[in-house]
């Protein structure tokens, strides 16, 4: 089952570009995110339950790999 988070900015792993009101979708059941992108862009077909966070940002984990 999907579901989707909205936030007020999203910074994702690719790019350097932050996403204002962003909107992410992922497996309940693994995690695993499908999408990330503007909710603008993508609200219309979204099915899935959404939870809006409000005002904050997404930032993808920090690892210390040493």
């Amino acid at each position: 089952m999907l579901e989707a988070i909205r936030a007020r900015r999203i910074v994702p792993m690719q790019g350097a570009k932050v996403l204002d009101d962003g909107c992410l979708v992922y497996h309940r059941a693994t995690g695993v995110i499908q999408m990330v992108s503007r909710y603008k862009d993508i609200h219309s077909n979204l099915t899935c339950p959404m939870k809006d966070l409000g005002e904050v940002t997404l930032t993808p984990g920090v690892i210390n790999a040493h």
